[in-house]
């Protein structure tokens, strides 16, 4: 969703008196007062998706996690839920554009 998209639902919905004051996420005059400018962040590196043929096993492993380093329980269920969520939508939007 884009920044333009976000902000002319915001300016609509003030306009019909759905919601007051100003737009909370704008960056000038508010949020770059907040939050680090872009060149003091450091830039997010993602790990390669997995293939979708060892993800049955990765679950496997996951739910197996004991020790130190692993997840807790609450965290690994909540990891698999998300990864499951986004196979979900994944699948239905392929089933829409279909």
């Amino acid at each position: 969703m884009s920044r333009n998209f976000r902000r002319s639902v915001l300016d609509w919905a003030a306009a019909r008196g759905y919601r007051d004051g100003q737009n909370p996420a704008r960056w000038r005059g508010h949020l770059e007062n907040l939050l680090p400018a872009r060149s003091k962040v450091a830039r997010v590196e993602h790990h390669a998706a997995l293939p979708y043929a060892e993800i049955a096993e990765f679950m496997a492993e996951l739910r197996e996690q004991d020790g130190e380093h692993s997840l807790n329980a609450k965290g690994n269920f909540r990891f698999e839920r998300t990864i499951m969520d986004w196979r979900s939508g994944f699948a239905l939007d392929l089933r829409r554009k279909g």
